[in-house]
This record gives C-alpha cells, sequence and structure tokens, in this order.
C-alpha cells in the first residue's frame, strides 16, 4: 500500500511540475527575467520521473495496474531525457535557436499528451475523476 501511494503521489508530482515548470517558462519570458528557475524545474522532472518509474516497478505496481499505459509512460520518460538535453542545447545555443525552441516546445506537448494518457490509463484517481 506504501508503494502505491509513493508511486501515485510522484506520478501526480511530476505531472503538475511539468504543467508549472510550463506556466514558469511563459512567465519569466513575459518578464524578460532569466529562465534559471524553469531549468532548474526541469532538472527536477526529471529525476522525480525516474523515481516514479523506479518505485512503479520494484514494487510490481505496474504489473498490477495493467501495462495499458506502460507504452505511452516509456515514451515520455525517454522525451524527459531529450527534453532536459535540449534545454541544455538552448541555454549554450547562439545560432539556431528558434528551431531548438520549436522542437523543444513540441517535445514539451508530447510528454504533456503521453503523461496524461499514462495517468489516464494507469490513474485510478484520474479516472475516477473524468
Amino acid at each position: 500500500m506504501i508503494g502505491f501511494l509513493a508511486s501515485s503521489a510522484s506520478g501526480y508530482l511530476a505531472l503538475f511540475s511539468v504543467f508549472a515548470t510550463v506556466a514558469l517558462a511563459y512567465v519569466l519570458r513575459q518578464r524578460r527575467a532569466t529562465l534559471r528557475p524553469h531549468e532548474l524545474f526541469g532538472y527536477a522532472i526529471l529525476f522525480v520521473v525516474l523515481a516514479h518509474a523506479m518505485l512503479a516497478m520494484t514494487s510490481g505496481i505496474s504489473l498490477r495496474g495493467g501495462s495499458a499505459g506502460l507504452a505511452p509512460a516509456s515514451v515520455a520518460l525517454l522525451l524527459v531525457v531529450l527534453q532536459v538535453s535540449l534545454g541544455q542545447s538552448l541555454t549554450a545555443a547562439r545560432a539556431g535557436r528558434a528551431t531548438l525552441r520549436r522542437f523543444h516546445f513540441a517535445t514539451m506537448a508530447a510528454i504533456v499528451g503521453l503523461s496524461l494518457l499514462h495517468a489516464y490509463l494507469n490513474g485510478a484517481l484520474l479516472r475516477a475523476l473524468l
């Protein structure tokens, strides 16, 4: 039971952190402030997503919860790693930033969509609310 609660809490923490990080990027850009907090949230999301995956896999929750949501979750995990790499590239890039930003945005949209699909397919709370 504790494994289930920890896995659920870390999963929803990751999901809400993604939404907060996206909103933070727009607020910081509008104020022409540094995007450093957005970058730090990106690293935190990667940590929480990895912790969530480890909790779900090691406690056997992923087997009991059904395998339908594992595919979108796995792809989303890989995209989070790619997203952090894109963010690092954006920080260092001088040329080609517009293309990198579009790819960063598209990757974010895919992460959000796949994460919501995973939460719907494997998360009891989201299914109960919908």
